[in-house]
């Protein structure tokens, strides 16, 4: 039961059966079952080199083997492997118990059991455990990246080390973990404002705050309420005293008069503010959240994350007054447009091939049959466009001839009945938040379609260079508009251009190069190169593949579905120069597609 201490016998070298120990490697359960249902067996036996059953099982992630194993109420959940033979996975791993080996191999689904197996066994999982020549489990999970087993076995005991934590930090900061950093520094920091602990709330938030200070007497009285103490101590501190404060302030709740006094007293950063308003939000601190919000201007994403934050907690009341801020914050970024220079002599939109007047909405046929995208929406739909022209630290990758390939797209999709945005030269948590608040936007609910264009160097196969020169993943992008990421565009058609290289193999030409999971539905992503090919790009016209889009929707989109659309474009982009050639993906991209869809024409 849970609490309990384990009592259960220290396994024996060589009790487990050869044939037994082979029936655990391979994954046999039946094998195992058979066993472990024969009498006088063991669920605690170890092979002859010192490993026991469980931990077998946990190192080669068979989660089936283990369920039958926590079936045995007397099973050693922290049974170490504390044979002779030290390097298994590549590391030192005496005395490496269970939950250790599954976290550092990266099999979530036995961490997951071995967490809740003290509801079944009577053993308390040992999270803390510490094998002499290496890390906690947590530590081995980092180790590897397993950040999803970081964030299980952190939600499971919600205390961290110092020693821990400054292991994982490097490590979550290399691989952009900063939600998940984030939360975690955020809850010590916080099970440290509520027990007080100032020494350990101040290393907390200095990971919080760089070079941020705690002032102890103020940080008591803001919590006592003691509004004549606190003004009193305010006369006599120094900004950089308060941050911490108020985070402070954020996790333990205060007095609006004592909350007011701090606000006026400083202008904070907009990290503190960020902060702040999570912690709150975390915490359901409805005196200090809403004076937050009236005072400050907070930004879309930090909005909708705080938003997050009260509808998992179910904080009813928090989600009801965010939600009106995070509406607002929406409104107005969606009313924004960041204008582009237009190109010289942009293509225009043919008018269609009938002679029938074009009908604007409803009885168009995109709107009618159950197997085409509806696309009759005004605005049509919205484009995205990301640019990365510039590359730091990097000038010869410098993308010239960009512009003009951005100017093309927004005026060609503007004469389609499209609404743009564009942003250029974004780093990696600019790109992330920026498509954050384009996906998040809620005329997203009623438009037809959504356009995103990506435009960079590659790096290889499907990823491509942000402007700070960090690598982006096309997976990371499409799963942001998946049905699960964002359900305001279930059902609806989403196309993805993608003009960066996949490889290195380059025509003979006078033009540049750009080398250098989740289900998704009602996807369509066009590359402009195939894997292993480059990406062409003109420094004066711009890119081939851009320009080709733009001259084929412009003669053909207004009374052509994307089915023959992608047949000419390819056609024509393949005619323009030996060696060029797209690829083509459809992600569940299952009904036509029409940009400008016309009215059905009558039965004769």
């Amino acid at each position: 039961m849970p609490g309990r201490h384990c009592r259960c016998p220290v396994p024996m070298y060589g009790s487990l059966p050869s044939r037994t120990r082979q029936a655990v490697l391979s994954g046999n359960l039946p094998e195992v079952r058979a066993w472990l249902a024969e009498e006088g067996s063991d669920p605690n036996a170890a092979d002859q080199l010192g490993f026991p059953l469980l931990y077998t099982a946990c190192a080669k992630g068979h989660r089936e083997i283990v369920k039958e194993l926590l079936k045995h109420e007397d099973l050693h959940l922290n049974s170490k492997f504390s044979g002779f033979e030290k390097y298994i996975v590549g590391r030192d791993c005496r005395d490496f118990t269970p939950l250790c080996i599954a976290a550092y191999n990266g099999h979530e689904d036995c961490v997951k059991l071995l967490l809740t197996a003290s509801q079944q066994v009577n053993c308390q999982i040992d999270v803390n455990a510490w094998p002499r020549h290496s890390g906690t489990a947590i530590m081995n999970a980092s180790d590897n990246s397993h950040w999803n087993i970081v964030s299980l076995i952190f939600r499971h005991q919600r205390k961290l080390s110092t020693t821990e934590l400054d292991h994982i930090l490097p490590k979550a900061k290399e691989n952009n973990q900063f939600q998940l950093l984030s939360f975690i520094v955020h809850e010590l920091f916080s099970q440290s404002v509520v027990r007080r602990e100032w020494t350990r709330a101040q290393y907390f938030l200095n990971r919080i705050l760089e070079h941020a200070s705690l002032s102890e007497p103020l940080a008591k009285a803001v919590i006592s309420r003691d509004a004549s103490l606190v003004r009193k101590i305010l006369a006599e501190e120094h900004r950089q005293a308060l941050d911490g404060v108020l985070l402070v302030a954020a996790v333990k709740g205060t007095s609006k008069e004592v909350l007011q006094a701090l606000l006026n007293h400083a202008s904070y950063t907009e990290d503190t503010l960020n902060h702040a308003l999570l912690l709150s939000t975390r915490h359901n601190n409805l005196k200090i959240l809403p004076s937050l919000l009236r005072q400050f201007r907070y930004e879309y994403d930090k909005l909708s994350e705080a938003r997050g934050i009260a509808e998992d907690a179910n904080y009813k009341d928090a989600e009801r007054l965010l939600s009106k801020f995070v509406e607002e914050s929406a409104t107005q970024y969606a009313e924004q447009v960041d204008s582009r220079r237009m190109a010289s002599s942009p293509p225009r939109i043919a008018p269609p091939s009938s002679s029938q007047e074009q009908q604007p909405v409803r009885e168009q046929l995109g709107s009618q049959e159950d197997n085409c995208y509806r696309n009759d929406t005004d605005p049509r739909g919205f484009v995205l466009i990301l640019n990365y022209k510039e590359f730091e630290g990097m000038p010869d990758l410098l993308r010239e001839g960009s512009d003009l390939d951005v100017s093309n797209l927004q005026n060609t999709f503007r004469q389609m009945g499209y609404a743009s945005q564009v942003h250029c030269n974004l780093t990696e948590d600019q790109t992330m938040l920026n498509v954050i608040n384009f996906r998040d936007q809620e005329r997203l609910r009623t438009c037809g379609s959504v356009i995103v264009v990506v435009m960079s160097h590659g790096v290889a196969r499907q990823t491509f260079h942000t402007s700070d020169m960090q690598v982006f993943t096309v997976d990371k992008l499409l799963t942001m508009f998946s049905d699960r990421e964002c359900p305001r565009l279930k059902g609806k058609a989403k196309l993805f251009l993608f003009n960066f290289c996949r490889g290195t193999d380059v025509a003979r030409m006078a033009y540049q190069t750009d080398a250098t999971r989740v289900v998704y539905n009602d996807m369509l992503c066009v590359y402009s190169a195939q894997e292993g090919f480059v990406s062409l790009r003109h420094p004066n016209l711009g890119t081939l593949f851009i320009k080709t889009w733009c001259q084929v929707l412009a003669d053909h989109a207004s009374d052509t579905n994307i089915s023959k659309l992608l047949q000419m474009f390819m056609k024509q982009y393949s005619e323009t120069e030996s060696g060029v050639s797209v690829e083509v993906q459809y992600l569940n991209f299952n009904k036509s597609f029409w940009f400008i869809p016309q009215q059905k024409k009558p039965l004769s």
